[in-house]
């Protein structure tokens, strides 16, 4: 939902022309498409551009080669057999996200290099939105893909963004098969976590520029919404009051980034006594967080990773040096 609000901050301000036309562009399978050497190259040049001195730039080149071992770390197991990935970056690899951006913002680049950067084009991971003139739309996808081999761009023009004349409308977007189904006031679940779901619901129609008969339409859905779910529309008008007075604070003081650090959390297993536990908590400062983890399957099943050796698992070995017989221990 973050990437929604940024796609709508960065195109309310922006023009499309008679002659343009909206576009989402998506790369097929992006961290296995990756080129690591291109990807290391390019992280290695962002460092130099940031971090000059003498000094640092040997340090550069440290982080560079440390990355590349991480990176070239991708083994794993399955039925008891050890497997390398030998392209792409690794799922799962923390340096991958980060790797995968520098391959892609060195596209970009040569994108500018070559001049057929559109007059819009905002990515976020493997997905781009641009604004493109119509007659060079299949140009654009075309040269694209040759900005490397293993990099394949798509494209679709079928966007829940509403074009009028020059600028943009915007509207909440629903699968066809979404349903109101949610968590039912008959729920054993927190009172908290009953109504995430309308937090979300409300956060997102207070934080898009909708029209007014649009914000209408959207708040008769989240009531209706409730209702059939067996809760109190009085409840959604009270989270709204909340949220739109918090959107306030931020516009008309400093201090709407302050929180209260006396405050700690601690996570209470859920039980008709929560709410009780809870007010009793807030006397101390302590904020109790419900938690179902003691039923949850995962608890009760075993580990479906293959079992290890005693040879393999972590610990500390002494290994005797055969010509001097000194010991080493290491962990």
């Amino acid at each position: 939902m973050q990437y929604n609000f940024h796609v709508v901050e960065k195109l309310k301000d922006a023009k499309i022309r008679q002659h343009e036309i909206l576009v989402s562009f998506d790369v097929e399978a992006l961290f296995p498409s990756i080129s690591v050497k291109q990807a290391l190259q390019n992280f290695e040049t962002w460092l130099n551009k940031h971090r000059t001195s003498t000094k640092e730039k040997r340090e550069n080149r440290q982080y560079t080669k440390l990355a590349s071992i991480c990176m070239s770390e991708n083994y794993f197991t399955f039925r008891s057999e050890y497997y390398k990935t030998t392209a792409g970056t690794a799922m799962g690899n923390p340096l991958s996200p980060l790797l995968s951006e520098m391959f892609m913002a060195g596209l970009e680049e040569l994108m500018e290099q070559r001049g057929i950067t559109p007059t819009f084009w905002d990515r976020y991971v493997d997905e781009v939105l641009a604004i493109v003139d119509k007659s060079l739309l299949n140009g654009l996808l075309e040269k694209t893909n040759q900005l490397h081999k293993n990099i394949v761009f798509t494209m679709e023009t079928d966007i829940k963004i509403i074009r009028n004349e020059e600028d943009f409308e915007f509207d909440i977007f629903r699968k066809p098969t979404t349903t109101q189904r949610v968590t039912s006031s008959s729920s054993f679940h927190s009172y908290q976590h009953r109504f995430l779901v309308f937090h979300s619901m409300v956060h997102r129609m207070l934080n898009i520029p909708l029209t007014r008969s649009r914000y209408i339409k959207e708040l008769a859905y989240i009531k209706d919404t409730a209702k059939k779910n067996g809760h109190s529309t009085y409840i959604i008008d009270a989270m709204m009051r909340k949220k739109q007075a918090a959107n306030n604070r931020k516009r008309w003081t400093s201090f709407a980034g302050i929180n209260d650090k006396t405050t700690v959390r601690s996570s209470i297993t859920c039980t008709s006594l929560w709410p009780r536990i809870n007010n009793a908590l807030k006397g101390f400062k302590i904020e109790a967080v419900p938690t179902s983890r003691h039923v949850q399957l995962k608890t009760r099943l075993r580990s479906v990773k293959d079992p290890k050796s005693k040879e393999e698992e972590s610990g500390i070995y002494k290994i005797t040096c055969p010509k001097c017989s000194s010991i080493d221990r290491a962990g």
